[in-house]
């Protein structure tokens, strides 16, 4: 995995990453269309728990990148 990251730019990295939140954002956005529909998504849920996963990979990065 270590060759594979070393041989990613960094623009490539960061294109990764903007596809990710891009990716949390339409599932937390459907969640949000399940919600106004059926009522609160409970939390075991699997779509809330990706998206849960997800906000923690996104907020780790940012952290990581502030350091």
């Amino acid at each position: 995995i270590e060759e594979m990251i070393m041989g990613l730019h960094i623009k490539d990295i960061f294109k990764l990453m903007e596809t990710f939140i891009e990716a949390r954002d339409m599932l937390a956005s459907d969640m949000e269309l399940h919600e106004m529909e059926y009522g609160k998504v409970r939390e075991d849920a699997p779509i809330k728990r990706l998206v849960d996963k997800m906000d923690i990979i996104i907020k780790e990065s940012h952290e990581e990148k502030n350091s």
